[in-house]
């Protein structure tokens, strides 16, 4: 794979550059995929995919900071692993409480908000975290969809432990906040739809 991608580079300082980064962060890229993907398979084309945005972005990923690579190389595999599962609709069949039934414990939000887990579909709560300010989604998604410790979190992301609980904490009010938003809009259509019919 790596022989592939330094053809597609034309300087050699640029070559010898990539050879780095791929031996430091391929196994960080592997592991990440296979967290969300589930299947080596899987997370060996994911991992392939990012190598190729690697090489078609590697004049910005080069001028990249040692720190801030990892936690960028992270959130890239992180969403086109996301996406490649989007667009084979696998997460999308499932209902919240079918997961926990099954017992899915990636996401128990739930419990923290009182929600009736019927109610909201997993991929719903999926979108919420997507659409969160990054500073939430990122620590939320790598805790409990990739069921991170908050130490791991804290080595990638280059912030304290604690910084990362007040995230997750922050982040998960947000979230259950939409829910119960979402929760409440769903039964006041419900009263409005009653109040047609009479």
């Amino acid at each position: 794979m790596i022989s592939i991608l330094l053809m597609s580079l034309e300087s050699e300082n640029d070559r010898k550059k990539l050879t780095d980064i791929y031996h430091r962060y391929n196994k960080v890229v592997f592991y990440v995929a296979l967290k969300i993907m589930k299947t080596q398979d899987n997370a060996e084309e994911v991992a392939q995919d990012v190598w190729i945005r690697v090489v078609e972005k590697f004049e910005r990923i080069s001028g990249l900071p040692d720190d801030e690579l990892k936690p960028y190389l992270t959130v890239m595999t992180r969403n086109i692993a996301f996406n490649r599962l989007k667009s084979e609709k696998k997460r999308s069949a499932y209902s919240f409480e079918e997961l926990q039934e099954n017992g899915d414990s990636r996401i128990n939000i739930s419990a923290a908000s009182g929600e009736s887990a019927a109610d909201v579909r997993y991929a719903e709560i999926v979108h919420m975290i997507n659409n969160l300010p990054d500073i939430y989604k990122d620590v939320l998604e790598l805790k409990y969809v990739l069921e991170w410790s908050n130490s791991e979190i804290s080595s990638l992301l280059g912030v304290s432990a604690a910084k990362v609980a007040v995230r997750a904490f922050r982040g998960r009010k947000v979230l259950v906040n939409q829910l119960n938003k979402l929760k409440g809009d769903k039964e006041n259509g419900g009263k409005e739809n009653e109040t047609c019919r009479a």
